[in-house]
């Protein structure tokens, strides 16, 4: 299955020998499915599904690290029935790793809240703040910079019912309009997928990469909603962690950001 958005070979692949990419094939369904997951759908060939959005609701500090605690909503999901949710966090490599189911026999009720058991009439009609918490589903997590954790609810059928993300520290810069995030692919964010919203519908995007004075760009078009995605390798022959400049240039806005990749830049925050 081919990339949506192939960066040209200068950008992704070219020269590059390292067993974090033991296969192109491989690389290719991670990043695929990755970028697929973050549009809510189960694969190219699926409509998105329902997208599951995270409230932030706590956040508390422990160990040095600091822990956001959020509320789940899955608008448009189908009520009166369960549903599991898993989690896909991200590995450190090619390959894909196992998802991790988190909990079963969840509901949604009429306001689109994720609960953790079938509603009652008066609950049916609540939002997730006045609900009890133990009647709501919670879910915590911490990252590292850019650090997604992917979670989906799955019907009885195991099919894709909704599905999304949250990034507890996001890299991100905006300009005018537009914004941009670079959120890793793999642990040591060796690899990134760059996110641009509130682009111009259907308009050029130029992504760039600025590594060691070494600047490469590719060409690239956004959805009807003004939103691109696209994978960004950093790791090359010579280098297996440094400091990357991306950018997003279009006719209106120009976002950038600076990040550091390679495995020693994974610090949970």
């Amino acid at each position: 299955m081919p990339l949506r958005h192939p960066l040209p070979l200068a950008l992704l692949l070219y020269g590059i020998t390292s067993p974090l990419l033991p296969q192109a094939n491989s690389l290719d369904r991670l990043l695929t499915m990755q970028m697929n997951w973050d549009s809510a759908k189960a694969n190219d060939q699926e409509k998105p599904v329902v997208t599951l959005h995270f409230i932030p609701f706590a956040h508390r500090q422990k160990d040095g690290k600091s822990f956001t605690s959020y509320f789940v909503e899955a608008a448009g999901a189908a009520e009166n029935t369960p549903y599991t949710l898993i989690r896909w966090p991200i590995g450190w490599n090619a390959e894909l790793p196992p998802f991790d189911p988190v909990d079963t026999h969840l509901f949604v009720n009429a306001r689109g809240v994720v609960m953790r058991t079938k509603p009652t009439e008066k609950q049916n009609t609540s939002d997730a703040p006045a609900l009890e918490s133990e009647a709501r589903l919670e879910v915590t997590a911490a990252g590292a910079p850019g650090e997604p954790v992917r979670f989906a609810l799955l019907d009885s059928r195991q099919n894709f019912v909704a599905m999304g993300r949250v990034i507890v520290n996001p890299i991100r810069s905006s300009d005018k309009t537009c914004a941009f995030q670079a959120i890793r692919a793999v642990g040591g964010g060796e690899i990134v997928l760059a996110e641009g919203t509130g682009f111009a519908a259907d308009a050029p995007v130029e992504i760039s990469r600025e590594m060691d004075g070494a600047i490469h760009a590719a060409q690239f078009r956004t959805d009807a909603k003004g939103r691109i995605e696209a994978p960004v390798i950093l790791i090359s022959k010579e280098q297996s962690q440094g400091t990357a400049t991306l950018m997003m240039k279009s006719d209106g806005c120009a976002p950038s950001l600076k990040l550091n990749w390679g495995h020693d830049s994974y610090k949970v925050q």
